[in-house]
């Protein structure tokens, strides 16, 4: 269809994929990241994961970012399903997976603080609108006893 000076056109969104990792620990609690300051959403609470490369798998991507951010080996991840939040001039699609063995002890190595959770407190923690939907799946039960822990 073309366009004239009567056909409101708009500039096209922008968005970007990030993977992002349900570790718990061996009492159920899932892991948070804050986000530093100087970063966009600087003190707010996340999942844990980081954006794809160009050509990278969501699941590849998870496994680097883990490495990178946590000092986490992941040994096994299963996808769950993904979700997307439009943050007003951009939109973040989130590949939600369930890290079900891992190696290490999590640890912030980019200087970021980090948390353990358990499901029903995620309600009070100022997450990412994006991560919202995430931590309801895990409210309501999602993941319970559905995979191994280190």
């Amino acid at each position: 269809m073309a366009t004239s000076a009567s056909t409101p056109t708009t500039a096209p969104e922008k968005s970007l994929t990030v993977a992002i990792g349900l570790v718990r620990d061996a009492g159920g609690a899932v892991l948070l990241s804050r986000r530093k300051p100087g970063d966009t959403h600087a003190g707010r609470w996340e999942f844990p994961g980081g954006k794809l490369r160009d050509g990278e798998d969501a699941a590849a991507a998870l496994k680097r970012e883990l490495r990178e951010e946590l000092t986490l080996q992941v040994t096994a991840a299963r996808r769950c399903f993904s979700t997307r939040h439009d943050y007003g001039g951009y939109a973040v699609r989130l590949e939600v997976f369930a890290v079900e063995r891992y190696r290490g002890r999590a640890r912030g190595a980019e200087g970021q603080e980090l948390r353990w959770a358990r499901p029903a407190e995620l309600a009070a923690v100022d997450l990412l609108e994006g991560s919202r939907p995430v931590a309801e799946f895990l409210s309501y039960g999602g993941l319970r006893n559905d995979f191994s822990r280190p």
